[in-house]
């Protein structure tokens, strides 16, 4: 292996872990945020149904680019756990009371 090919490998594996937290860390996060507004809007279930699926391609693609904002890998995965965290944890929260 050349001094190329062992540049060039890691920056394959960092846009593949970037696509990944992407993809799968703002989905989650897409979600935890229209399980909250369902849960906080209680109103008639089509509605709430309608709602939540509307907000939630509105959302994703959102997250998507805003993971890519970033400059740096770590600041992205960090920002997008603590996000994740706080939703997740704000659901769990707000589940047990209701």
């Amino acid at each position: 292996m050349n001094s190329i090919q062992a540049k060039v490998q890691p920056t394959y594996l960092f846009t593949f872990l970037r696509v990944l937290l992407a993809v799968v860390g703002g989905y989650a996060a897409a979600t935890g945020i229209c399980l909250l507004v369902e849960l906080a809007f209680v109103s008639d279930p089509r509605t709430e149904d309608v709602l939540t699926r509307l907000l939630f391609f509105i959302i994703y693609p959102c997250l998507i680019v805003w993971s890519f904002a970033y400059n740096a890998n770590r600041s992205a995965m960090v920002s997008m756990a603590l996000l994740n965290g706080a939703l997740w944890l704000a659901l769990l929260l707000f589940n047990g009371a209701a």
